[in-house]
């Protein structure tokens, strides 16, 4: 489940979070790495543990719409 400020980060990041996500660790970025970007780019300071759940939820949400999709 996402933590609450998901959707603000979501807002900053123009509804592009999940996508972002998705993206680096598809590029094999790492949870801490993801976590560096977001604090360096955006001044977006959240725990590994919150990059963590975040990627997994989006990885799920990908996972059902690709299964929806079929």
């Amino acid at each position: 489940m996402s933590t609450p400020i998901h959707p603000l980060v979501d807002r900053i990041l123009d509804g592009k979070l999940d996508a972002e996500l998705l993206a680096r660790r598809d590029a094999g970025d790492s949870y801490l790495t993801i976590g560096r970007w977001l604090d360096g780019e955006h001044d977006i300071q959240v725990t590994t543990e919150t990059v963590r759940k975040w990627c997994q939820d989006a990885e799920r949400k990908r996972a059902a719409n690709l299964e929806a999709a079929s």
